[in-house]
């Protein structure tokens, strides 16, 4: 019904009955109007709509019927006409009670004038076509009484002849329409015929003048128009004698038919009589009764019983398996109970129901048998009628190929001699073609001399003329009989039109006087007329006014009565609203009663099982957990708050312990360098790397030795930087142990992530790594559902490797209560990676076809919990070679240069954190093995860390103590032998050099470099070296004497945290190079 409503208002919006409706409008339409409609539709099919159409000349036409109010119309004469143009235009209506569908359209019944405009619409050129026609060819019916009358039956007679010469006028304008000729194109024709005939006339006329002077002119033209008649007489005789030709062709074809047609029914009926006959037609008589009388109602009500099965297995519910088992055992039932009759009555052996077995068996034998004869017969009728249809096709297919009918037998030869004559007529003509050809170069030529003659004619001409003194005659004689032609012809053009003008004139003239005439007895007619108008018009006036004043008040009362209705509308939908809502109010309250009343039952049973269902157990329990969650959140907290300022400072004394480990590194490249561009020769090319290293840091200082005449000074230096050196390599190679494993740990920088924190959210991984494990706390809560999407850049893909699993499974192993699954998309929609997985069996290895994953993690109410999950992710992709900034694996994965040597291994095959001597990544590799063993047995790495850093700080610490002690102990027995050296007279101080000037510039030139690298700019403001105070040097020895000015230790003015003790340096106890001793007094 909507959508007949749509479709009305939507053409009657459109093009051409613009009325501007909607879907609320239109349906609000009283009857009256929408009958109005419908009549304006009618107005509009009819090809007489709203214009006066004049049938002759001066009469006063015609206007539209269709085109009224129909409120001036009375509703019987409305209904007439309406059923009237109904009737013509063929419509049929939805149901087969006339008086109910007269009774709908009278009333303005909607259902009823709704479907007739649908009708309408749907077929507005067609009817209009019908319209049009219906007005000439819908006989008026004349009662046969007055037909009795000659004039009545003549004038019918010529109607009739009319009607009849308008359908053959009308199917020939329909013709022609389908042709597709214009009257523009045949007018266009016309117009360049004639131009063409006159430009031929213009030129017959030239020729005629031009040979005119030619001798026996008029005896040529005569032979030669006899000639062209002849030509013209042989060549319609020839047409003639085509057709006839035809004719008898097509004569002979038909007396064959006519003849094979009548051998067949010879041969039919020999030997047959009128008794043999009379049996054949009662034989197919028999047959046809029985197939419309047995076979064919048989069928048709198997096929109904068919169908009916159908439309109630249709209108059943959906059947389900058990449904489904349950009708097998019926109809198994129903087998076994039929095979048991069947055996009692088998074991009865009665003789008379044998003989009736026999007898059925027989019975339904014949009966096949003659179903099966009518199938045959029914077979063979279809199949002959198909093989007829397929005759008539190609004989329909080769009439139109070939222009008649199929040729047999004689007819075939016949067609043949007569190709043979036709062959000879075409070898004929064609000779007759080359000979004309031949003729026509000949003519060619001929004109062809005659056109240089003319010329040379001309050329004669001309010079006689130029000889005579009158150049250019022949040209202008020749164009004065142009003009005068063409003077002539304008002349005769003009009489004409004068003629046409004149005879135009006289013909209005006598229209006027006709029309005078004519009009004089209605003028004298139309004077009262008006007067009456006049009287009229002041009578419709007055009761215009009374209309208008009547119309007003019954506009008034009208829009007070729908106000009325409109106001009792709103309050019955503001009722109708109010009692829904209250209805599912009504069932919102009763749904929370059969809760609450589940819920006393539950409370109140005995069963454990069913408290643990009820909705306080499950709060209580998620009230229980929440609060052990925020108690140990709390606990946290509180020890993030107290390890906040020592987690600080800890680390700003890490960085400071940083910075003088790499100022000492640069001061050992820089003593290194110094070395390979001295080749060796300074400092000796046997000392020990740790020498090396204090050498480095002392050299700024080494030059204050060299003029030194205090030999006790010099032994006090000596024990220093024996001292110094022991300790500084001792110390030094501990401390590189603490900055490697602190470098270990700062690298690793993976990110881990906790899956019940950050429930419900995706993270952005870009390209790098991380972990991901289930929980913060020991063990997972219960009734969790979380998911947690992994997504990485666009192109990249992911790698998961489950490292530990700790989830317990239910039911002894068979299904997983709480399980971990992976997804492989951005949501849990996507195809499963793995899951479900539970148990702790870990090891696993997933990869992502696309650039995203979800892990979902639940777990039940069952009091059995684990420790979860741990897995370790990396984004990767399969391009090769690797960018700049990735890291190739040994499988093939490109990974962030940032996830190598992070204890953690991300490349799947563990290249990424191998020392091998193939895979030669890491310094630690044999670390990164032995943390990926103890992550794999449930450690995280934060744990890890924090046990190794305690394991190297206290081997650090017994390191230092056994220093310590061992430097104590040569202390002392270097003070011993230095107070024992004192007690000589005579004290001589030997310095050792080679090549004292060389020593001195590489000596120089240390100590500026490492001045140069000690001395770089601190981010922390600095007062310069001049006023920087310096700290007392450190008494580590009791016997101790202080230093001069120039043995105090060298303090690096840039580097920022405590200072750095640097020894003075010592020549080599044994010397290698050609040394030169010097005495000092």
């Amino acid at each position: 019904m909507s959508e007949q409503l749509k479709f009305i208002v939507e053409t009657l919006n459109k093009e051409p009955f613009k009325r501007n409706y909607n879907l609320i409008s239109f349906d609000a339409l009283e009857p009256l109007q929408l009958l109005q409609v419908l009549n304006d539709v009618f107005a509009e099919i009819d090809s007489r709509s709203a214009q006066i159409t004049p049938s002759t000349p001066g009469s006063p036409g015609t206007r539209n019927p269709n085109k009224l109010d129909i409120r001036e119309e009375p509703a019987d004469q409305t209904a007439i006409r309406m059923l009237g143009i109904l009737k013509i235009l063929k419509y049929k209506p939805k149901t087969d009670n006339t008086s109910e569908f007269r009774q709908g359209l009278v009333m303005g019944d909607k259902p009823t004038v709704y479907h007739i405009l649908e009708w309408l619409l749907q077929r507005v050129p067609d009817l209009k076509k019908r319209a049009y026609l219906a007005r000439f060819l819908v006989k008026i019916e004349v009662p046969a009484d007055f037909l009795q009358d000659d004039a009545v039956a003549d004038c019918n007679q010529q109607y009739e002849e009319l009607v009849e010469q308008f359908k053959e006028l009308h199917k020939e304008f329909t013709e022609l329409k389908k042709s597709g000729f214009s009257t523009s194109d045949i007018k266009k024709d016309i117009q360049s015929m004639e131009e063409e005939k006159e430009q031929v006339v213009r030129r017959i006329e030239r020729l005629k003048k031009k040979v005119e002077s030619v001798p026996n002119f008029d005896r040529m033209m005569d032979t030669a128009r006899k000639l062209r008649q002849e030509k013209e007489r042989e060549l319609s005789l020839a047409n003639q004698k085509q057709e006839q030709k035809n004719q008898l062709m097509h004569a002979d074809q038909r007396y064959q038919r006519a003849m094979n047609q009548l051998k067949d029914l010879q041969r039919a009926a020999k030997g047959a009589s009128a008794e043999a006959l009379i049996e054949k037609l009662q034989e197919e008589n028999n047959v046809n009764t029985y197939l419309g009388q047995e076979k064919l109602p048989k069928e048709i009500e198997a096929k109904r019983k068919v169908v009916a099965d159908l439309q109630k297995v249709v209108l059943e519910p959906a059947m389900g398996q058990s449904d489904l088992d349950e009708l097998h055992t019926k109809i198994k039932d129903s087998n076994a109970e039929i095979n048991q009759l069947i055996e009692k009555r088998m074991m009865r052996n009665d003789p008379i129901d044998d003989k009736l077995s026999i007898f059925k068996q027989q019975a339904s034998i014949i009966a096949k048998k003659k179903i099966q004869a009518a199938d045959e017969i029914q077979s063979t009728k279809d199949e002959l009628a198909a093989t007829e249809q397929e005759l008539s096709e190609k004989r329909q297919m080769a009439r139109e190929l070939e222009g008649g009918e199929v040729l047999k037998g004689d007819e075939f030869k016949r067609y043949v001699n007569k190709l043979r004559g036709k062959s000879t007529v075409y070898k004929k003509k064609r000779q007759e073609l080359a000979e004309l050809r031949a003729e026509y170069g000949v003519l060619s030529r001929t004109e062809e001399i005659l056109r240089q003659r003319d010329e040379n004619a001309q050329r004669a001409l001309e010079g006689l003329e130029a000889k005579k003194g009158v150049s250019g005659y022949h040209d202008t004689q020749e164009e004065l009989e142009k003009v005068s032609t063409i003077k002539s012809e304008l002349d005769e053009m003009k009489g004409k039109t004068l003629d046409d003008i004149s005879d135009m004139v006289l013909k209005l003239t006598s229209t006027i006087s006709e029309k005078k005439s004519a009009l004089a007895p209605v003028i004298k007619e139309l004077r009262p007329m008006r007067q009456k108008c006049q009287e009229m018009s002041l009578v419709y006036e007055e009761k215009k006014a009374q209309y208008d004043n009547r119309a007003a008040g019954y506009e008034t009362d009208r829009s007070k009565l729908e106000q009325e209705v409109r106001t009792y509308r709103e309050e019955c939908g503001a009722e109708e609203s109010r009692y829904h809502y209250l209805q599912s109010m009504k069932k919102v309250v009763d749904t929370q009663l059969v809760r609450a009343q589940e819920e006393m039952k539950l409370y109140l049973s005995t069963d454990p099982q069913d408290k643990k269902k009820s909705c306080r157990e499950q709060y209580t329990r998620k009230i229980q957990e929440q609060e052990n969650l925020g108690k140990t959140l709390r606990e946290k907290q509180k020890a993030v708050r107290e390890s906040h300022g020592p987690s600080m400072r800890q680390m700003k004394m890490w960085k400071d312990f940083e910075k003088l480990m790499e100022c000492k590194r640069r001061c050992f490249l820089g003593e290194r360098n110094a070395e390979r561009t001295m080749g060796g020769d300074n400092y000796g090319g046997d000392m020990g790397g740790e020498e090396r290293l204090v050498r480095a840091t002392s050299t700024c200082r080494a030059r204050l030795y060299e003029s030194s005449d205090d030999r006790d000074m010099a032994d006090v230096a000596g024990v220093r930087q024996r001292r110094s050196r022991k300790f500084s390599f001792m110390c030094g190679t501990n401390c590189q142990a603490l900055v490697i494993l602190t470098l270990l740990v700062g690298r690793n920088s993976a990110f881990t992530v906790h899956l019940t924190d950050q429930c419900g959210k995706s993270i952005n991984i870009k390209s790098h790594g991380g972990q991901v494990s289930s929980q913060a706390a020991a063990t997972y809560a219960a009734d969790t559902d979380c998911e947690l999407t992994l997504q990485a850049d666009s192109g990249k893909n992911i790698y998961l490797r489950l490292e530990r699993l700790d989830i317990p499974d239910g039911s002894n192993g068979q299904n997983c209560g709480d399980s971990l699954r992976i997804y492989d998309g951005p949501s849990a929609t996507g195809s499963s990676l793995g899951g479900p997985i539970c148990g702790s069996s870990a090891g696993g290895e997933y990869e992502s076809t696309g650039d995203a994953v979800t892990l979902k993690f639940t777990s039940d109410s069952d009091s059995q919990r684990g420790s979860g999950f741990f897995i370790v992710y990396a984004a990767f992709d399969s391009g090769s070679p690797c960018d700049n900034d990735e890291f190739e694996c040994g499988n093939g994965h490109c990974i962030s240069e940032n996830l190598k040597c992070d204890l953690a291994d991300h490349c799947g095959d563990n290249t990424d954190e191998s020392s091998s001597a193939l895979h030669a990544n890491c310094a630690n590799g044999a670390a990164s093995d032995s943390v990926t063993v103890a992550q794999s047995r449930g450690l995280g790495v934060g744990v890890i860390a924090a046990i190794a850093i305690a394991v190297i700080l206290f081997i650090v610490l017994i390191a230092l103590a056994v220093c310590f002690f061992i430097l104590q102990k040569q202390d002392n027995s270097a003070s011993q032998q230095t107070d024992s050296e004192k007690q000589q007279p005579a004290l001589q101080t030997v310095a050792y050099t080679s090549n004292p000037a060389a020593e001195k510039t590489a000596r120089v030139e240390e100590e500026n470099l490492a001045i140069a690298e000690l001395s770089e700019p601190s981010p922390s403001h600095q007062p310069p070296p001049a006023q920087q105070p310096r700290p007392e040097e450190p008494q580590l020895y009791p016997d101790q004497e202080p230093a001069d000015e120039a043995a105090k230790p060298v303090y690096p003015d840039a580097v920022p945290g405590p200072p750095k003790y640097i020894p003075p340096p010592v020549a080599p106890a044994s010397p290698v190079r050609d040394m030169t001793p010097v005495e000092h007094a």
